[in-house]
C-alpha cells in the first residue's frame, strides 16, 4: 500500500516502473508525454501567495460532502479537479516565495511571509487530506472519489488521520526553532589568534595554514551559539514521534516521513560494511590527492550562469538526446537562478513549479567547478520534474530515488570533463575528484545518519557529550578532528540537516551507492548504463529498493554489495596510479583504532575520553587527515529550509 505524501517540514522526491535495460540501446528510451505551457522567469517571480482562494473551495467542497448537495457525481468532479488546480497553483506560489527568500535573506520581510506560507500550506494539505478522505466514505459519492483518486493512495487516503491540535503545535515548535538556527548561523562569529581577532568572513582571505588553525576557533563560536538550539530539536522531533505511535525518531522518520522500504536494522549493517570497505579506500585517495597537489578548480574559469547553461547543453545531449527537450526548455525559459551574488544564499535546489508542469534550479555559484557539477546535478533533478506530470497533492516521493536523478547523471557526465574544457590533462584529475566526492557522500551519508540517531536516542545528553559522542563516530568514518584535540567536535553545527532536515542525510549515502552502480555499468557498457540511468530518471513514486530492483541494480544491504563496489574502486585506482599498499595498511590501523573507540560509546552512554592520536607512518600520509577535516562549507546547507513535501531537492 502506498503512502500518502506525508505533510512534513522537510523536504523529499520521486520514483516508476523499470524493466531490465541490458539490451537497449543509448537512444531508444522515450519519456512520456507530460503537458507543458511556456512560463517566463518574470512570470513566475510575479506570483503572489494567497490561500484565499483554496480555502473557499476547500470550504465548497467539505459543505457537498457533509450535506450532500451535490446534485450529481459530475459536480463533486468539477470541485475535485479545482482543488487539484488549486493546490498545485499554491504550491509553485510557496516554491517562487522560497525563492525569493534564498535570493534575498537578509529581507526578513519575505523571510518571515515564507515562514507564515509553511505553516499555511502545511495546514491546507491536512484539511485537504481529510476532506477528500471524508468524501471517498461518504455512501453518498464514494463511487466517483474512487474513480478520482489515484489506486495506489486511495487505502493510504482511507486511513488518513488529521493532524491534532498537539502535532500542529509541536511542528510550529521546531519550525521556530529552525528559523533561530538560520538566522543565528548567519552572524559573523568572531574568534582571536596569535593577539589578533578574525571573524568569520575574514576566513576567505587567509592561507591554507592559517585558515586550518582559526576555523576550529569560529567553530567552536558557532557551536556554543546553535548547539543547545539542535538538543531542543531533537526533543520536539521525540515528541512528535511519540504523537504518531513510534518507539523512536528514526523510524518515525523512515517509515512515515520519507516512506523507505529499508529498516533501521538493514541501515545499520550498510553503514558497518561501509567502515570497513569504503572508508579505508577513502582515505587512501584522500592521501593521493594531497600528495598530487591536484587543483581541478584551476581548470575552470568564472562564468555567467547562461553561459554555462549554454556551454554544458550540447554536452548534456552527448550523455543522451532524450534529456535535450527539458534542458532546452529549461534554458529558453530562464528556469534557473546560478550567478553569484553576495546577497544570495549560499544554498543549492531544484524546486518543483507544479502548476507549469516544470521545476526551477538555484543556487548560488563561487568560481570553482562546483558552478559546473551542481549545474549538471541539479539538472538531474529538473529533468524528472519535467517529464513527471503527477498533480502536487498526490506527489508522493522517494529522496533516495531522487539523488540517483541527480547523482547518477553526475557519474554519466564524467567522461566529457576533458572535451568540454578542451583539456584532456584535466579529465584524469576530475575524474578522481569526482570519484572521492562519491564515495565521501556514501560515506558522510552513514556517518551522519548515525550521528543524529545517536542524538535521538539519547536527548538528555549535554552539549559537551554530544560534542564528544560526534567526535567518536566522526572518527570512525575516517575524518579527523584536527584542531580540536579535546575529543570534541564542534563543526557538526555546520550541517544544516542535522537542523531542518532531520533522518535525511542517509539518503546521501543510498543514493551515491545508486549512482555508482551506474558507473560501474558504463564502464562495462555505455549504452545499458544511460539506458538505466534514463528509466530512473522517469520515476515517479516507487521506493528505494523496490526501484533498484526493478533497475536491475543491487541492493546496497549486503556485505557482497558494499565489497564489490569497494573491489570495482581499488581496480580503478589501481591502474590510474591513485593506490598505495603502504597507505591502504596505514588507513585500516586508523580504522581499527576509531572502530574500539566508537565500541566504547555504544550508542547508550557518552564515556571520558576522546580519539587518541591517528596512527598515520610518517610516509606524507598526515597530509590526508587535513584534508579530510570537514571545514565549514562541506556540509554547507544545500537549500532545504523548512519545506513541505517536496518542494525542493538538492
Amino acid at each position: 500500500m502506498k503512502k500518502l505524501p506525508k505533510i512534513v517540514i522537510i523536504s523529499i522526491i520521486a520514483a516508476l516502473t523499470l524493466i531490465t535495460a541490458s539490451s537497449f540501446a543509448e537512444d531508444s528510451f522515450t519519456y512520456p508525454k507530460s503537458e507543458h505551457k511556456d512560463v517566463s522567469y518574470e512570470e513566475i517571480m510575479s506570483m503572489t501567495y494567497d490561500e484565499s482562494a483554496m480555502t473557499a473551495l476547500l470550504a465548497d467542497f467539505e459543505n457537498a460532502v457533509q450535506t450532500g448537495s451535490a446534485s450529481d457525481e459530475s459536480e463533486i468532479e468539477e470541485l475535485y479537479g479545482k482543488l487539484v488546480k488549486e493546490f498545485d497553483h499554491l504550491s509553485t506560489a510557496y516554491s517562487v516565495l522560497q525563492i525569493k527568500t534564498s535570493m534575498d535573506p537578509a529581507n526578513d520581510s519575505i523571510s518571515s511571509e515564507f515562514e507564515e506560507a509553511e505553516l499555511s500550506l502545511t495546514n491546507i494539505q491536512d484539511e485537504l487530506y481529510g476532506a477528500l478522505r471524508d468524501a471517498s466514505k461518504s455512501d453518498m459519492y464514494k463511487r466517483v472519489m474512487k474513480k478520482l483518486i489515484p489506486a495506489e493512495q486511495w487505502e493510504s487516503l482511507l486511513d488518513y488521520e488529521d493532524m491534532t491540535d498537539e502535532q500542529m503545535s509541536i511542528r510550529e515548535q521546531i519550525a521556530g526553532l529552525q528559523t533561530d538556527y538560520w538566522a543565528a548561523m548567519a552572524e559573523n562569529f568572531s574568534a582571536d589568534y596569535n593577539g589578533n581577532t578574525y571573524t568569520s568572513e575574514d576566513l576567505n582571505d587567509m592561507d591554507e595554514d592559517m585558515y586550518y588553525d582559526v576555523l576550529p576557533l569560529i567553530t567552536k563560536k558557532e557551536n556554543e551559539r546553535v548547539a543547545d538550539i539542535y538538543r531542543q530539536i531533537v526533543k520536539k522531533d521525540n515528541e512528535l514521534a511519540a504523537s504518531y505511535g513510534y518507539d523512536s525518531y528514526a523510524e518515525y522518520a523512515y517509515k512515515s516521513v520519507y516512506g523507505r522500504d529499508y529498516d533501521i536494522d538493514e541501515k545499520n549493517e550498510f553503514e558497518r560494511y561501509v567502515r570497513e570497505y569504503l572508508v579505508p579506500l577513502n582515505l587512501v585517495l584522500s592521501i593521493y590527492q594531497s600528495d598530487s597537489g591536484s587543483d581541478v578548480d584551476g581548470y575552470f574559469t568564472e562564468t555567467s550562469g547562461r553561459d554555462r547553461v549554454e556551454k554544458l547543453g550540447s554536452y548534456i545531449s552527448k550523455v543522451s538526446p532524450a534529456l535535450t527537450e527539458a534542458y532546452e526548455y529549461m534554458k529558453n525559459n530562464v528556469l534557473y537562478d546560478i550567478d553569484k551574488s553576495d546577497a544570495k544564499a549560499d544554498e543549492g535546489y531544484t524546486t518543483g513549479l507544479p502548476e507549469f508542469g516544470d521545476a526551477f534550479i538555484y543556487f548560488n555559484s563561487n568560481g570553482s567547478m562546483n558552478d559546473w557539477s551542481t549545474l549538471v546535478h541539479e539538472f538531474g533533478h529538473y529533468n524528472n520534474f519535467y517529464h513527471v506530470d503527477t498533480p502536487d497533492i498526490w506527489a508522493s516521493s522517494c529522496i533516495d530515488v531522487s539523488e540517483i536523478q541527480s547523482q547518477g547523471l553526475e557519474m554519466l557526465f564524467l567522461p566529457h570533463w576533458g572535451e568540454l574544457l578542451g583539456n584532456n590533462d584535466a579529465q584524469e584529475d576530475i575524474e578522481l575528484k569526482q570519484i572521492f566526492n562519491m564515495m565521501s557522500s556514501v560515506i558522510q551519508g552513514c556517518m551522519v545518519d548515525e550521528m543524529e540517531r545517536w542524538a535521538h536516542e539519547n536527548p538528555d545528553a549535554t552539549v559537551d557529550e554530544i560534542n564528544h559522542a560526534f567526535a567518536v563516530i566522526n572518527s570512525s568514518y575516517g575524518y579527523s578532528n584536527d584542531g580540536e584535540a579535546d575529543g570534541k567536535m564542534y563543526y557538526w553545527v555546520e550541517i544544516g540537516h542535522l537542523f531542518d532536515a532531520q533522518m535525511y542525510y542517509i539518503s546521501y549515502a543510498t543514493s551515491a551507492f545508486g549512482a555508482f552502480e551506474i558507473w560501474e555499468q558504463h564502464q562495462k557498457d555505455p549504452g545499458r548504463a544511460t539506458e538505466t540511468y534514463l528509466k530512473i530518471s522517469a520515476m515517479s513514486d516507487e521506493s528505494y529498493v523496490e526501484a533498484l530492483g526493478d533497475a536491475g541494480l543491487r541492493d546496497p544491504f549486503s556485505e557482497r554489495a558494499v565489497s564489490s563496489l569497494c573491489d570495482q574502486l581499488t581496480d580503478f585506482s589501481k591502474d590510474r596510479g591513485w593506490y598505495d599498499e603502504q597507505w591502504m595498511s596505514n588507513a585500516r590501523a586508523y580504522i581499527e583504532q576509531a572502530e574500539k573507540a566508537r565500541d566504547e560509546l555504544g550508542f547508550t552512554a557518552v564515556r571520558d575520553g576522546g580519539i587518541k592520536d591517528i596512527p598515520w607512518a610518517d610516509d606524507g600520509g598526515i597530509n590526508a587527515v587535513k584534508l579530510l577535516i570537514i571545514v565549514a562549507g562541506l556540509f554547507a546547507v544545500a537549500g532545504v529550509t523548512a519545506l513541505i513535501c517536496q518542494k525542493a531537492i538538492r
